[in-house]
């Protein structure tokens, strides 16, 4: 059941992108943790010893503050993480699944492939369920004749010749 209900190419680049700008924010703002922890094994490092918190001179950029760059890192990799989640968001739902545009009749053709893939799951989950299962079809009741004895009225089989209780002849 592919083609009618499967999600654009475009939603596809939006989801998977997002996921991409996730990564990469959060790859920036774990990698502060480590710069962190790698300017406290220095040495020299601790209160008033060292130029940590204080502007640093480096070959080719001058006056350099550490600590900003650290927030920089920080705030990029956070605001990434929020971009990439909303880019996320909107490749799942689209722009009305999603609740960007207010209208009801796109936010259903934004949805469908997700109700559709709902109603099969339940769909799936019933059919396990033997109770709601069709009966099996009951093999045709078969009409059994009988026959009388005239001796001693006991009922035979259509088919004997004999009576079973006291052995007349039928």
């Amino acid at each position: 059941m592919s083609g009618k209900y499967d999600v654009s190419a475009g939603r596809k680049f939006l989801y998977y992108g997002g996921m991409a700008l996730m990564a990469v924010g959060f790859v920036l703002f774990i990698s502060i943790f480590f710069t962190a922890i790698g300017e406290m094994a220095r040495p020299g490092f601790g209160p008033g010893l060292g130029t940590r918190f204080g502007t640093v001179t480096r070959p080719g950029l001058g006056a350099v503050d550490p600590g900003a760059s650290l927030m920089l890192r920080a705030v990029t990799g956070m605001l990434l993480v929020i971009a990439g989640g909303a880019m996320r968001a909107v490749g799942a739902k689209g722009l009305a699944g999603s609740g960007l545009v207010l209208s009801p009749k796109k936010a259903r053709e934004d949805l469908e492939p997700w109700a559709r893939m709902t109603g099969g799951l339940v769909d799936d989950a019933l059919s396990e369920v033997d109770a709601l299962k069709r009966p099996k079809e009951a093999p045709a009741r078969q009409v059994a004749v009988k026959v009388r004895c005239r001796e001693c009225g006991t009922l035979n089989d259509e088919t004997a010749k004999f009576c079973g209780e006291c052995g007349k002849r039928l």
